[in-house]
């Protein structure tokens, strides 16, 4: 077994431009600003008088209103906030109710002129205590709206609301912003060290934690977030007598909500699960961890681009060491859920990378499932496009002798559908060095897929690349990819891709079809791997197609393997120019494909004269 991955640093610039002429209009005439220098006596903000606290500016603003916050920090005010007294039984350091609000940040609080600063510049800091912003339409007619842009949203705390009943007494959403039933259109903001927890409880279960940085709920088509960084945020379940309660989107949790969202940046934000003493499991339910990063929840529809989730966690929750069940992680960075009808989910994804993110079952009397260390699905629909996945885990927990071991499956991604009839397309995608490794101790449950799970569901994975994937233990399956049955067996094709270098543990295949299953092949590439598939092998699905698959010794990659991790083909390779039936326009670096398209996720150019990858100019493929 390899010891676990060493997470590389990242480096990132989240690099802003603004362009808008000076705004001194009066707080009468459409624009209130804030400083620190401010008061909040009368009518403030003005130029020359400014608030000094954005919840009056708030207060103050109608429909149609913008304001402008100057740097400085701003926290909760108890004796301006309108929501102590609502009746909705939460508040925050921002609050608005029924109306639109528009917060602009970094003005330097003198000429007012376009922002002179940052996100950084302006906070709005819940300082561990409160929400950073909070936004509803108490009626659920969606009056309310909201609009932040180029701030930070620091410390922030959703905890349960004081109002109301059942669940709402102990679920939290939205630590760093709640919006419900309100447009929403976040630009140019950092979320960080923001917090969702769920209530500790003495009935069955513990409080849900949702959403660390931002919880969408309802909130209508034409919502946006873009540029968007997402730092150390958590989504935390509180503890219960039976089981803990579950963990939703460390960074950002959406629940019948329709967005877009392009540029976000998802760094080491968490989603943990609450413990319990008791058996782990109440209501049919364990203390499941869900989407390190982000939770795409039942309802929502979404598409996303360019995004980055590197060393994000989802850890599933304690329960009794010795005879009980432990909670399950799905999804270290991303995590989608569907139901069909009103709660079917869709999901598009296009240019993102996910590096080194775990998916973490946690230890009991059985361990917990860690499934999907990059993503995971259950019946949602997913188009993943131009994804580099390398690097992530799937961990099962640690059971006990009398007890069983937790199964993992889905290193770099796990696709699952249960019953509605949901597809997933992934295309001109790298699944690289990701893991599946089931908990120790215990009787054995299973799992594999180290790069990927598909059960249950029709998917297409084509012009793309799996290479050294590994499983943690020999009786798992499929180091590249398996195929299983759930309600129904799964039926994949794969297309023009390359499946190469699967040979840690010896023993599994490739790619393990298992009985009840179908996989199509057309055209593709397999290059050493210690043995392909399972094809005529007991127990071994359906296989069609395999006559069209090419074999070679090696792909000829650059630089396969730590530290670069870099899968372009050099000249030479076997992969280069067979793939005259692809129909892929791009590869995996945006770079065009020509009218022969090479297998997996990277094209190699004719007029090729580097072997560094800096041949393109564009600087999105450096290493």
């Amino acid at each position: 077994m390899r010891p676990e991955h060493k997470m590389p640093r990242i480096s990132l610039t989240l690099a802003l431009a603004f362009g808008a002429p000076p705004l001194l209009a009066q707080a009468t005439t459409g624009t209130i600003r804030v400083s620190t220098a401010g008061s909040d006596a009368g009518n403030c903000g003005s130029a020359v008088a400014p608030c000094r606290n954005p919840q009056r500016a708030v207060t103050l603003s109608a429909a149609g209103d913008q304001i402008l916050v100057a740097a400085g920090v701003y926290t909760f005010q108890a004796g301006l906030d309108p929501c102590s007294t609502s009746g909705i039984g939460a508040t925050a350091v921002v609050c608005a109710l029924n109306k639109p609000i528009v917060l602009r940040g970094g003005y330097d609080g003198a000429s007012w002129a376009s922002p002179a600063f940052g996100p950084d510049a302006t906070v709005i800091d819940g300082q561990g205590s409160r929400r950073g912003v909070l936004v509803e339409d108490t009626a659920g007619l969606n009056r309310a709206a909201v609009t932040l842009e180029n701030l930070t949203v620091a410390n922030g705390r959703g905890t349960a609301r004081t109002a109301g009943a059942g669940d709402a007494l102990i679920f939290g959403f939205g630590g760093g912003l709640d919006s419900t039933f309100a447009a929403t259109v976040v630009r140019d903001v950092v979320f960080r060290d923001n917090l969702a927890l769920g209530t500790a409880s003495g009935g069955a279960y513990g409080g849900t934690g949702s959403g660390g940085a931002v919880s969408l709920r309802a909130v209508p088509a034409g919502s946006l977030l873009e540029r968007v960084v997402f730092l150390r945020n958590e989504a935390r379940g509180g503890a219960g007598a039976q089981r803990g309660g579950y963990a939703v989107g460390g960074a950002v949790f959406s629940y019948r909500s329709s967005y877009t969202g392009s540029d976000w940046t998802l760094l080491d934000n968490l989603a943990q699960a609450g413990s319990s003493a008791g058996s782990g499991v109440a209501g049919g339910q364990k203390a499941d961890g869900l989407g390190g990063a982000v939770a795409f929840q039942l309802g929502t529809q979404a598409t996303v681009e360019r995004l980055v989730a590197h060393g994000n966690e989802a850890r599933g929750g304690a329960a009794n060491a010795t005879s009980g069940s432990a909670g399950g992680a799905f999804g270290g960075a991303l995590f989608a859920e569907g139901a069909g009808g009103a709660d079917a989910t869709a999901v598009t994804l296009r240019d993102l990378r996910l590096e080194w993110n775990v998916a973490r079952g946690a230890a009991a009397g059985n361990g917990g499932y860690g499934s999907g260390g990059g993503f995971h699905t259950i019946d949602a629909g997913v188009v993943l496009e131009r994804a580099r996945v390398v690097g992530n885990q799937a961990l099962g927990g640690n059971g006990t002798a009398a007890g069983s071991q937790g199964p993992a499956g889905g290193g770099g991604a796990a696709f699952t559908r249960t019953t509605p009839a949901v597809t997933a397309l992934v295309r001109d995608s790298l699944f690289a060095a990701n893991s599946v490794v089931a908990g120790a101790v215990g009787s054995v449950v299973g799992g594999g897929g180290g790069g990927l799970w598909l059960q249950g569901l029709g998917a297409v994975v084509r012009d793309s690349t799996l290479v050294d994937n590994w499983l943690g233990q020999s009786y798992l399956q499929g180091h590249a990819m398996v195929l299983l049955a759930f309600v129904s067996g799964a039926d994949v094709e794969l297309q023009y891709s390359v499946v190469s270098d699967h040979v840690t543990p010896a023993g599994p295949h490739a790619v393990h079809v298992q009985a009840g299953s179908t996989i199509h092949f057309e055209p593709s590439l397999f290059a050493a791997n210690g043995s392909n598939t399972n094809q005529g092998q007991a127990g071994a699905g359906t296989f069609l197609g395999a006559g069209s698959i090419q074999t070679a010794g090696a792909v000829g990659y650059l630089s396969p393997g730590a530290p670069q991790h870099n899968y372009r083909l050099a000249i030479g390779s076997p992969a280069a120019d067979p793939g005259s039936g692809s129909s892929a326009a791009l590869d995996l670096d945006r770079a065009l494909r020509d009218g022969n398209p090479d297998f997996g996720a990277h094209e190699l150019s004719a007029g090729r004269i580097f072997l560094d990858g800096f041949e393109s100019g564009g600087t999105e493929a450096w290493q």
